[in-house]
């Protein structure tokens, strides 16, 4: 069931229930009010009757005993009511043959040895008539009023909720793959403008969604292909009963180091893609140089096999807000980068300068565009074992970051200025 169908039923029940309450009230309150003019109008009377009697006595009852709504008693020697006595009967109306309300008040009138029990009537007929009449006419005319309001509820709903259905078709048809940002549909209403706002954030966080996995897929098909393939064919060879022991052994070898590099390219694009994700949170202070030392550390091993000097000068301390596996992972890239293309007896000059890392180191001279290898997959040269991820996720976190990273190459001299926000 529609939500304009549902609502417009809860209005019709709930307003004739108000309909039936209110009409039932006011019939009643119609009736009390005739009721109260007529014993109005039975007092006044008796009070007239009391003191015509007084002043005119048993001639003043003579002529109104053969009155149509006045009923004289015979003579009481004993007063026949303490008090007067207001009730409701029926009698037949002259010429009709049928019976009709009437309001009477009983009293009684005279002196310590005579008295007169006068009843007096009024006829409801007339009054409860006037009473069915303008409920019937009340009652027709709150019908009539709740027709119109049921329609103007369901037009007025129609229109009020004509840009949430114009969403809903929106929703409905519209594919997130596609370039198109998702349209604003035209409203006053608030809660329909900020419906809109969120569903345009939503398919623009389901587009971002779809083109990091879309992306991840073909990165990772793409370049999985060269390591699988090495896989099986080195699998395939060594299985190979004419194979000699040694060349057995170089083939798993070869193996094992493509599926090594399968491993770490699988990590690499995961790694990237939880950085366009925005998946690290929990930031802590980060003392850049100390970190910067703590790398350096525990690559000693690497530095001091290609024969590296390494030069450090710190001019000033930097200290960032920032997740320390972020940090760590682009620092790590940087100084590696710096040790593996670096030349034998190389060297490395890092200076700390206020909010700015400088990473020099020698190596090979490039030609190219530096700015080129921040992208996926981009090597300075092809036939190196290096993923060319490394710089891409560097990239990445100075993007997520609000780092600026520049990367120039002079000769043999390659410099990476790292520059990071002021702390607020």
């Amino acid at each position: 069931m529609k939500l304009l169908t549902r609502s417009s039923i809860y209005f019709s029940v709930f307003f004739i229930i108000i309909l039936l309450l209110s009409g039932t009230g006011l019939f009643y309150l119609l009736r009390t009010l005739v009721y109260e003019e007529v014993d109005e109008y039975l007092v006044l009377e008796k009070q007239f009757i009391q003191d015509r009697y007084e002043e005119q006595g048993l001639e003043f009852l003579d002529r109104i005993r053969d009155s149509q709504n006045i009923m004289i008693s015979d003579v009481f020697s004993v007063l026949p009511c303490t008090t007067d006595v207001l009730q409701d009967t029926f009698l037949v109306l002259p010429h009709e043959d049928e019976l009709a309300p009437f309001r009477q008040l009983s009293f009684a009138v005279g002196t310590d040895s005579t008295y007169y029990f006068i009843t007096i009537r009024k006829s409801l007929f007339e009054t409860e008539d006037l009473v069915e009449s303008i409920s019937i006419a009340i009652g027709f005319t709150i019908l009539c009023s709740f027709i119109l309001l049921v329609l103007l509820n369901v037009y007025g709903q129609s229109i009020l909720w004509k840009p949430f259905r114009e969403l809903l078709t929106t929703m409905k048809f519209y594919d997130f793959r596609s370039e198109v940002v998702f349209p604003e549909v035209p409203t006053k209403i608030d809660e329909f403008r900020d419906l809109n706002t969120h569903l345009t954030n939503l398919t623009g966080k389901l587009k971002q969604e779809y083109q990091l996995v879309k992306r991840f897929t073909e990165d990772a098909s793409h370049e999985m292909q060269t390591p699988v393939a090495a896989i099986i064919t080195n699998l395939e060879m060594s299985f190979q009963e004419t194979v000699p022991e040694e060349r057995r052994r170089n083939y798993i070898a070869e193996a094992y180091r493509s599926a090594n590099t399968l491993s770490r390219l699988h990590s690499a694009l995961a790694t990237l893609t939880r950085l366009e994700n925005g998946e690290f949170e929990d930031n802590i202070h980060i003392d850049i140089p100390d970190k910067v030392r703590q790398i350096l550390k525990s690559m000693q091993d690497l530095i001091d096999a290609k024969k590296i000097a390494i030069e450090t000068v710190e001019n000033a301390s930097i200290s960032i807000w920032i997740n320390e596996s972020i940090i760590d992972l682009m620092l790590r890239n940087l100084l590696q980068n710096a040790i593996k293309h670096n030349v034998p007896n190389g060297s490395i000059w890092i200076s700390f300068e206020k909010n700015l890392l400088k990473i020099e180191n020698t190596g090979k001279p490039y030609t190219g565009d530096p700015e080129r290898l921040f992208g996926r997959f981009r090597k300075a040269i092809d036939s190196s074992p290096s993923l060319g991820l490394g710089l891409s996720i560097v990239q990445q976190i100075c993007h997520l970051e609000n780092f600026t990273i520049t990367y120039s190459v002079e000769e043999a001299l390659h410099t990476i200025i790292l520059t990071f926000p002021s702390m607020k």
